[in-house]
């Protein structure tokens, strides 16, 4: 991990291999956040959740299934979270790449 930059270079992200102003600015944000009148768990569960997808993308350079190996998730999982709840970082993943057919022709009976 290169902390100057805050960015993983190869790790699973989790709270001991995240770069300090990562944790520093997210406590000091939910916390400012609990006493706030539309304040929600879940919306701060969210909000983080987002962060640490939008890093592990950052690092793996927009692959989902090198994003989603950084998180302990499936990619599937991972992708349908940005289908779903996510929408907004889809513009970070790199395009999904359709599978090619089998060269292999099936022969008519």
């Amino acid at each position: 991990m290169r902390a100057e930059t805050g960015t993983l270079t190869g790790a699973r992200l989790n709270g001991s291999n995240l770069p300090h102003s990562f944790l520093r600015e997210s406590h000091t944000h939910y916390r400012g956040r609990l006493n706030d009148r539309n304040f929600s768990l879940y919306g701060a569960v969210h909000d983080l959740e987002a962060r640490f997808i939008e890093q592990a993308l950052d690092a793996a350079g927009g692959s989902v299934t090198k994003a989603a190996r950084r998180l302990g998730i499936s990619h599937q999982s991972l992708t349908l979270m940005l289908d779903t709840r996510h929408k907004k970082l889809q513009k970070k993943r790199t395009p999904a790449k359709k599978r090619k057919r089998s060269i292999i022709q099936k022969q008519d009976k």
